[in-house]
């Protein structure tokens, strides 16, 4: 998750021993002289200087001097530390398509939402190399958001992960190119299985009226649900694509799988800007092996 053509990207705190008083880790989304980051795993040991966590992330900036820093999974400290920086803190929405099943092992469902009725030229198509990402990939699009990902974040983050491993839809139309991709992974608990969307490429008017290529996906694959958690997509081209969002715990759309964990969980984030700002899980270190 850290490295890059030019390293290991963590910032390290010593004493005049070498011993480690306190460490933040660096993902960088692109390669460029000011890249878009998200900094984690930010620890520090008890010490008689109570600045030392944020002189940590202070001395990330002066090494990386990022464009902004984007990082989903704070905890309530964390949340706290970021405003007293004067970052934007927010918590990423949630929203899920639930599957046709007659029993649900891993979510929690009262009442199951009517299916739109949809007439689309759109489908999914499944893309296999880098060649073809970086045909689709519109790079001009990817710098007007935050954090702004390159291809090769793209391929090392997903196409060439060593343990998950990731699909990459294309949304196609009629005969048009693919301009846009969702990225998902199966996940499953027991003999039950549900599907996390991580991130999102291209145009957000492409997902408009996807609803019923969501609905075969999941039937195909029979899917207890598809889930989705982000933030910068509106909600109401999320509605035609067949998505609900979760509020409070009216049902349970688990997060957790290593282990398991039968609750909903609010993913939190931190970004130093908030313009064209789009968040997703797969974003930082939130979708990572535990």
């Amino acid at each position: 998750m850290y490295t890059d053509s030019q390293g290991c990207n963590f910032i390290i705190a010593v004493d005049e021993d070498e011993n480690m008083l306190g460490m933040e880790g660096v993902i960088k989304y692109n390669n460029s002289n000011h890249p878009d980051i998200a900094g984690t795993l930010w620890k520090v040991v008890k010490t008689p200087n109570p600045r030392l966590g944020m002189e940590i992330g202070e001395k990330v900036y002066e090494v990386y001097q990022p464009r902004c820093s984007v990082a989903p999974g704070l905890n309530r400290k964390a949340v706290q530390i970021n405003q007293i920086l004067g970052f934007l803190t927010m918590s990423l929405d949630h929203y899920y398509i639930l599957g046709q099943c007659n029993t649900y092992n891993i979510a929690l469902i009262k009442e199951t939402p009517q299916r739109l009725v949809e007439n689309t030229n759109k489908k999914f198509v499944l893309l296999h190399s880098q060649d073809e990402v970086d045909e689709i990939l519109d790079d001009d699009l990817q710098r007007q958001k935050t954090p702004y990902k390159d291809l090769n974040y793209i391929i090392h983050r997903y196409m060439e992960h060593p343990i998950y491993k990731y699909d990459l839809l294309g949304i196609q139309e009629a005969d048009k190119p693919v301009r846009s991709i969702v990225i998902g992974r199966e996940v499953s608990y027991g003999n039950s299985y549900a599907y996390k969307i991580v991130d999102y490429l291209g145009y957000y008017e492409d997902l408009a009226g996807t609803a019923s290529c969501f609905y075969n996906f999941i039937d195909e694959q029979k899917y207890e649900y598809i889930d989705l958690y982000c933030y910068g997509i509106p909600e109401e081209i999320l509605k035609t694509a067949g998505f609900c969002k979760r509020v409070g715990d009216e049902i349970i759309i688990p997060n957790y799988f290593s282990p398991f964990e039968r609750k909903n969980v609010d993913i939190y984030f931190s970004s130093s800007q908030n313009e064209g700002l789009n968040v997703f899980r797969g974003d930082g270190d939130q979708d990572r092996p535990s």
